[in-house]
């Protein structure tokens, strides 16, 4: 069986000037691919040829809206910050970095996944109190 983006390049590249077009993937690892049987494709049809404009949906939208993403370390800073003012007897920020990933990994899947916050922290909070009891 021949890989969904093999098909695509063969598709694309058969239809000519695959330069001129811009390609969006879901993520980077899906983008890898696609190159590498893009390459196969130049390679075996023996024409050289300009690769086309390709970048992530999350690159794309960064695009359309004119942001850009925030790193990791100052994600991190800020949510340790929020996090003393919550608890001013808050552990030392190299104990904290290990869980701050964690829960900033937690946010991104409840935003990429649609989930309801109220309800998946509700839940939480009631495995908690019948842990304490």
């Amino acid at each position: 069986m021949t890989p969904f983006l093999q098909q695509v390049v063969r598709h694309y590249f058969s239809a000519g000037d695959i330069s001129r077009r811009k390609f969006i993937f879901p993520n980077r690892r899906s983008q890898v691919f696609f190159k590498k049987y893009l390459g196969e494709e130049v390679k075996a049809s023996g024409i050289p040829s300009v690769a086309p404009g390709m970048m992530t949906i999350n690159d794309f939208f960064y695009t359309l809206s004119g942001f850009q993403a925030t790193d990791r370390v100052s994600l991190l800073l800020e949510l340790y910050d929020c996090y003393r003012g919550l608890f001013p007897k808050a552990e030392p920020l190299d104990e904290f970095i290990f869980w701050g990933d964690v829960l900033l990994g937690d946010f991104d899947d409840v935003d990429k996944y649609l989930v309801d916050p109220g309800q998946l922290y509700t839940n939480v909070a009631d495995l908690r109190a019948i842990q304490d009891t």
